[in-house]
């Protein structure tokens, strides 16, 4: 079966769409073919949020190619520029009972790029499994009842966030909904990376020892309950705030100090809250984390700073 793909690029806060083309699996991982908007970052918060600003003015005024192409500026500023496409693209077939909308990321580290790219390609994989059987069983339920049921859909979504922590850390985000003809749900991976060498820093070798884990459990119990409210069962809070490698997959570093942990839809709240952020400071786990993560973090500068 033949399908249909349409490429369109993302980044930052640009939206840009490209004309439609036929392309494999294959193409749309490596880039052959597929026209990505590019920009130049500079990683220092108050120059990214004024050029942000700008592109997105211009984007919203419509003059997204523009936008798409115009470098960071670079005067007064010595940091290292780091070039980030973020590439997305959708898919459908089955007259729009099966369609995929796919974000990732392609950066200057080639081992970044791999294991986003894995992510991604596993995401896909599992959509055209998965719509596979959907559509075979909505072709059976026509061909005996003469009607296909609705609810026989599959939709699968991918989307990206990144930060950047003083220059040295670039975390992502991977969302995935999936939605098969019943509410849906929707899962959050956080992925973090040192800029200089792609090296991937999971979570769990951040910190001296296993003890982080009670402390982000003790630390989103409190929070989140006054949060959110009615919308936690004290129950589902518990469970999925317990202190479980799996219930804090999702950290993103950012600028200032602070640190935003993501929650899969339903795991902290009723499905109306869909996924679920909060806030700590980096002042919240400095005690916990190894020596060489807060020397990349830049904390032992800043502490002799004060």
């Amino acid at each position: 079966m033949k399908r249909k793909m349409v490429a369109i690029g993302v980044v930052v806060a640009l939206l840009l769409v490209f004309g439609a083309s036929q392309l494999s699996a294959e193409s749309v991982l490596t880039l052959e073919g597929l026209a990505t908007a590019v920009t130049r970052l500079t990683i220092r918060q108050a120059a990214l949020d004024a050029r942000v600003s700008a592109l997105e003015a211009q984007a919203l005024r419509g003059d997204a190619a523009a936008a798409a192409h115009e470098a960071m500026p670079t005067e007064d500023f010595q940091q290292r520029i780091y070039t980030l496409r973020v590439v997305t693209f959708a898919e459908s077939e089955n007259e729009g009972r099966s369609t995929l909308k796919l974000a990732y990321v392609e950066t200057d580290q080639g081992a970044i790029n791999a294991r986003i790219r894995d992510v991604s390609r596993a995401f896909i994989d599992d959509y055209r499994e998965f719509a596979a059987l959907q559509e075979a069983e909505y072709q059976k339920e026509l061909k005996e009842t003469g009607a296909g049921p609705a609810s026989f859909v599959t939709h699968y979504v991918q989307r990206l966030e990144f930060a950047v922590a003083n220059g040295s850390i670039i975390s992502f985000s991977v969302e995935q909904s999936m939605h098969t003809g019943g509410t849906g749900n929707t899962t959050t991976v956080g992925y973090i990376f040192a800029l200089a060498d792609g090296t991937e820093l999971p979570i769990s070798e951040l910190f001296v020892d296993g003890s982080y884990l009670e402390r982000l459990s003790s630390l989103a119990r409190e929070r989140l309950a006054s949060q959110l409210g009615e919308s936690a069962p004290e129950s589902i809070l518990e469970s999925g705030t317990a202190p479980e490698a799996g219930n804090f997959d999702t950290l993103l570093f950012e600028e200032g100090g602070l640190v935003r942990v993501k929650f899969d839809k339903y795991q902290v709240a009723s499905g109306v809250a869909g996924v679920v952020e909060m806030y700590l400071h980096i002042s919240d786990l400095e005690d916990l984390l190894k020596p060489e993560i807060r020397d990349l973090m830049g904390l032992a500068e800043e502490e002799e700073g004060e």
